[in-house]
């Protein structure tokens, strides 16, 4: 199953979002807590940014997949470009910012999160059968846990090696100075500033290098074969009561076609369960 593109390049795709997505919520989150003394309660609002409104731009993505005019290749590559613009605007943050400069960049991503992962769902799945979902599922569930643990494993890794040496860059320009200056700071005040000071400049690196990541992502997206959006059967919009080429009737077809989708999923997996599972 893997030999087919969408399906190999997608999966690839998802695994280097799961790091790149943490642009979103670890970065502002540990920021905050780190530098200005957050809590979990007061960092919220900026998770909920993004998190809120997917209930409402989700769907949104998913019915444009649905119009013939739509190239799922294009919407993937101008989600992730959204995503490296947010990572951009992330990059400029220093120790004057609250949850509130977080803004800008938050809205970019709740808005090219949903048009990077839901296309690249439709490439995934159009080349899956019904009875193919529980390998499918086995195989991605499997990516996205380890790809979770090694995402955060590894920004954190970053942070902590960009944060030593943007101190030590720091340190020898103080020890410079203070060479130079006959007034010289507190060494414990200059060592919390220091930390501090690393800390904003290695989140400001993990900002740019998960947008150059997201940026590099766009070119494989494109690589993905082509899929013709399916056409609302004319029975299933007469059926209903909608116009053949009607918004209505592309919003209820895809519906019925998850509902169908998740109902052949269920079944193979039932099917391929144990007989003493299935009772």
């Amino acid at each position: 199953m893997l030999k087919r593109r969408n399906l190999a390049i997608g999966i690839t795709i998802s695994i280097c979002l799961l790091i790149v997505l943490l642009s979103g919520s670890a970065l502002p989150a540990g920021y905050l807590e780190a530098v200005q003394d957050y809590r979990a309660l007061q960092s919220a609002p900026v998770s909920l940014m993004i998190g809120a409104p997917q209930f409402l731009v989700g769907p949104m993505v998913a019915l444009l997949l649905y119009q013939r005019w739509v190239d799922a290749r294009l919407m993937m590559s101008a989600g992730l470009a959204l995503i490296a613009f947010a990572c951009l605007i992330g990059s400029q943050l220093t120790d004057d910012w609250l949850w509130r400069e977080f803004i800008w960049a938050q809205v970019l991503e709740c808005l090219g999160q949903p048009m990077a992962i839901v296309p690249m769902l439709f490439f995934c799945t159009s080349v899956v059968q019904p009875m193919e979902g529980p390998y499918v599922a086995g195989i991605v569930n499997t990516l996205r846990a380890l790809g979770t643990v090694f995402s955060a494993a590894l920004v954190n890794q970053f942070i902590t090696e960009r944060g030593r040496f943007h101190s030590e860059m720091l340190l020898d320009s103080a020890a410079l100075n203070s060479a130079s200056s006959a007034v010289n700071a507190d060494p414990s005040i200059l060592a919390d500033v220091i930390h501090q000071q690393g800390f904003i400049l290695a989140t400001a690196d993990a900002y740019r290098a998960l947008g150059a990541a997201a940026l590099l992502l766009s070119p494989l997206a494109l690589c993905m074969q082509f899929i013709l959006a399916p056409v609302v059967p004319p029975r299933f919009a007469r059926a209903n009561g909608f116009p053949h080429d009607s918004l209505s009737a592309s919003a209820s077809f895809v519906f019925a076609r998850l509902l169908q989708r998740a109902g052949g999923f269920f079944s193979a997996a039932r099917l391929k369960a144990p007989a003493s599972l299935n009772g």
